[in-house]
């Protein structure tokens, strides 16, 4: 009986601690607006996770079989910064409908990922850009 008092106190504090969790996690979602005439549009999220950031990108208007790349920036303007390994989110090509959706998780800390782009891979000229209010 006493194992068993113990087995269920344990369950339950195990279940409040992984609520008091899942209640820090932080999300937000910003638009993608186009850039320079680009056409690309959609939409970026961002979710705190226990060991860095979860990034979704949902992106329309690209060119299929174009080679892209995602880089995100600490500012909160759009304002490009240079795109290194350690900022980039992901690389990526669209569909056929010219559609891409692209999930990466970053060890970045959610409060240094101000805003994210998609740039075309061959010039790194940025097509769209999110960012996240402060």
């Amino acid at each position: 009986m006493r194992r068993l008092v113990t087995a269920s106190l344990a369950v339950v504090i195990l279940g409040i601690a992984g609520m008091a969790l899942a209640a820090s996690d932080r999300h937000v979602k910003a638009d993608l607006a186009p850039l320079a005439s680009s056409g690309i549009s959609g939409t970026v999220d961002k979710s705190e996770q226990l060991s860095g950031t979860m990034i979704r990108l949902q992106v329309k208007g690209l060119q299929p079989g174009v080679d892209y790349i995602s880089t995100f920036y600490q500012n909160h303007n759009c304002e490009t910064e240079a795109a290194t390994p350690q900022n980039v989110v992901a690389s990526f090509k669209a569909n056929p409908a010219g559609i891409a959706i692209v999930t990466a998780k970053l060890a970045t800390q959610f409060d240094q990922i101000g805003s994210v782009s998609v740039r075309l891979r061959s010039d790194q000229t940025v097509q769209a850009c999110g960012s996240f209010a402060q």
